[in-house]
């Protein structure tokens, strides 16, 4: 994200693809050692239907996106128990990528 934002403006693009391509190289390999099609366009298809974004969007707010925090779920949880929120689900992705899912509710 440093880098990000430390380039021109004029080569943040090619930033984001650099990295991006990286990252589904990698992604390709493993659907291909698992039997699957390597090929991005089905997963980019789901993510834009999940998520409400692009592929590319995405890989451009997940490398040069601010603001970016980092919490654990005990942190989360522990924060909002005590402003008076009860837990109700709690999706997670253990050491992996992506982002935690919560629902809470307000007690009356």
């Amino acid at each position: 994200k440093q880098t990000y934002h430390r380039l021109p403006v004029s080569l943040r693009f090619f930033w984001v693809l650099l990295v991006s391509s990286v990252y589904e190289i990698k992604f390709a390999c493993s659907r291909l050692m698992r039997g699957k099609n390597p090929l991005p366009f089905g997963d980019w298809k789901a993510k834009a239907q999940d998520r409400g974004m692009t592929a590319w969007y995405d890989w451009v707010d997940w490398v040069g996106g601010w603001p970016f925090e980092v919490s654990t779920p005990e942190k989360i949880v522990h924060s909002l128990t005590t402003k008076g929120f009860q837990l109700v689900r709690l999706k997670t992705v253990g050491k992996g990528w992506g982002c935690n899912e919560y629902v809470f509710r307000r007690h009356p």
